[in-house]
């Protein structure tokens, strides 16, 4: 056997004050199958024996000679860790290592193989990287190596599915053309398959695996990533599915963060300095108490690591710890109605029975993209003013919050359900909607997250469950927002805005009918939104909506005590006898109790059958009207 030699190269001229070994043959790694990946090796000193953190990229390793992850930077002599830094096959380097279909588990794990049995391995192999570089780690954990001890994928999930280049059946334009551009080359793949059908479904089982997954992973991601509700997927599957032995110990941490800036203090047009750095501190605890057994109190961390985003007069974010998400189960809503988004509880909420907001669209003239969860590097990513596009007729925009007094505080921590009632006089059209914040001077009008329906796919994804609309007939659909966790203070409020377009960001509908992906006659369309009671249009939070202001107003005519209560509450009306109906809330809008006071000053309710959360009791007479929130507990 050939015996290889090692060159040990000074990094002076790479900026790194340590060392970097090379194998001189290629700098290359031998797979099974007797192609050779290209590597780089990362050593703090040659003579001891460490920890191996491996990255496997299709996007150059060559990057990382300027400077190394999770702080590391270009210190890497009083790193613990050794980095071994490895070119995909068909990438960079490893190009001649190419092959169709490439097992990339197979080759980390021929990787991790080769590290082991190196002198300065101590047999420990821990796995980093974002995006491509976190997807191939579960391939990688996949294949058990023995050696390979924990994970760190972030903003990654090991799926591939449907909705992720078909959001309720459009098709994801600047995400797949990023992807052609880095190599991947799946654009015209995909579109052969733009219904939901039997290759979809292999594709899927073959990328969810959460029973070959043996060791504990380290999830991260970003509130304002494109791929947040597939990494809550798959952490809820290796909670539930993944190897007995490790399922307590995974942990998944969320930063406001976007697709590329994960760590960062900008994510958009915002600033989280609360976040920085923090994807890489908790990322090395959690090395060092997998790779080195450091007592660092990692196990005593819970599950969630979330940070919550505060918008006001100061952007800020505070860490929250949760054993489960979404925080709180209930489900709050918001009407839509004439440009005003109305809590339900509200006592004057417009009886219309309908209502229509109508807009054109122009498929040669479409709505831009202006932020988002985007991926293309020509785009901007993230949270962004899209106040320009207010100024635009192409749409439906409600930025007023009507509750039972000034608006005050917002809360979310879940997904956004946008349900509405719509119609076209076309046979096909897309509907889209912007969820965000504006401030009261409608200065700053801030995208948070995005989505977008085509009509066609209202019954369904495969190609069976499609068809046409009847122009001028109502139909109901539902567009399902990311999951994000905030709170929206003075100046600021949330704001809808419903389109037919966001592009490059997804594909435009010519509106006319016609096959998919295919070229022919585009159309304007005129869309329609309705509202009122008979078409009751609404955003549906995850969480608890909080609208409030009056607070001290009320409580100098009415007192309900206790608040928090167990069994019964008392209420007092200070400076009022006269006949009250009342009626317990919850915070759907769904009245769960009501009954009469018959003119007495204080009388009580009972409660003690009502389920432990935040109700609404609401106090009318033919003048008055109070609304306090009331919390029930056990």
């Amino acid at each position: 056997m050939k015996k290889i030699a090692f060159l040990i190269v000074s990094l002076s001229f790479f900026k790194i004050q340590a060392q970097i070994l090379l194998n001189p043959e290629v700098d290359s790694i031998v797979m099974r199958d007797g192609k050779k990946l290209a590597a780089d090796i990362y050593l703090p000193d040659t003579l001891q024996k460490y920890p191996v953190i491996l990255i496997q990229t299709p996007y150059n390793r060559l990057f990382y000679r300027a400077s190394l992850p999770l702080g590391i930077g270009k210190n890497l002599k009083n790193s613990p860790y050794a980095f071994v830094i490895v070119d995909w096959r068909c990438f960079y380097g490893s190009a001649k290592a190419c092959k169709t279909m490439p097992d990339r588990g197979k080759d980390g794990y021929d990787v991790i193989d080769w590290i082991v049995k190196q002198s300065w391995s101590n047999g420990k192999v821990g796995t980093w990287g974002a995006s491509a570089l976190g997807k191939i780690q579960y391939q990688t954990a996949k294949e058990q190596h023995p050696n390979h001890i924990c994970a760190v994928p972030i903003v990654a999930g090991s799926q591939m599915e449907y909705p992720e280049y078909f959001p309720n059946g459009v098709f994801r334009t600047e995400y797949v053309d990023q992807l052609d551009a880095l190599g991947y080359n799946m654009k015209n793949s995909l579109l052969q398959h733009p219904y939901y059908d039997v290759s979809w479904q292999y594709t899927e089982s073959a990328n969810m695996y959460p029973d070959k997954i043996k060791i504990p992973m380290f999830l991260i991601g970003g509130w304002f990533d494109h791929n947040i509700d597939q990494m809550f997927r798959m952490f809820d599957t290796l909670l539930k599915a993944s190897d007995p032995g490790v399922r307590d110990f995974h942990k998944f941490l969320i930063g406001p963060w976007t697709h590329n800036s994960v760590g960062k203090k900008k994510a958009g047009e915002l600033e989280f300095p609360e976040a920085e750095g923090k994807s890489d501190s908790f990322a090395m605890l959690f090395f060092d108490y997998w790779l080195r057994g450091a007592k660092n109190g990692w196990p005593l961390l819970s599950e969630y690591l979330l940070y919550r985003m505060d918008f006001g007069n100061k952007t800020s974010c505070v860490l929250d710890k949760s054993h489960y998400w979404p925080l709180l189960s209930e489900k709050s809503t918001l009407l839509l109605h004439d440009g005003s988004l109305y809590v339900s509880y509200h006592p004057n909420i417009p009886k219309d029975l309908v209502r229509i907001h109508s807009y054109q669209y122009n498929p040669k003239n479409p709505s831009p993209t202006i932020g988002g969860p985007t991926l293309r590097t020509d785009l901007k990513q993230g949270p962004f003013s899209v106040g320009s596009l207010c100024k635009r007729t192409d749409n439906y925009f409600l930025d007023t919050i009507r509750s039972y007094g000034s608006f005050q505080t917002m809360s979310v921590n879940g997904s956004i359900d946008i349900e509405l009632f719509v119609s076209s006089n076309r046979f096909d059209t897309d509907f889209a909607v912007r969820f965000g914040i504006i401030d009261e001077y409608k200065r700053d009008t801030i995208i948070l997250s995005d989505g977008i329906f085509r009509m066609r796919f209202r019954n369904g994804f495969r190609t069976n469950d499609t068809s046409l609309i009847k122009p001028g007939q109502v139909y109901p659909i539902s567009i399902k927002l990311p999951a994000i966790y905030c709170e929206i203070h003075p100046p600021y409020k949330p704001f809808l805005m419903i389109s037919s377009s966001n592009s490059p960001r997804f594909d435009l509908n010519l509106n006319n009918g016609g096959a998919l992906y295919q070229s022919g006659d585009t159309l304007t369309a005129t869309n329609t939104i309705y509202t009122g009671k008979n078409y009751p249009s609404k955003i549906v939070f995850d969480g608890v909506v909080i609208a409030s202001g009056i607070e001290d107003l009320e409580s100098q005519i009415v007192n309900v005590y206790p608040n928090p209560a167990q069994d019964q509450i008392i209420i007092h009306l200070n400076s009022l006898s006269d006949f009250f109906n009342y009626s317990i809330i919850d915070l759907q809008g769904k009245e769960i109790m009501k009954g009469i006071n018959q003119e007495a000053v204080t009388f009580s309710i009972d409660v003690s059958e009502l389920k432990p959360q935040v109700y609404f009791l609401k106090l009318e007479n033919k003048s008055n009207c109070f609304v306090k929130k009331l919390i029930k507990i056990e």
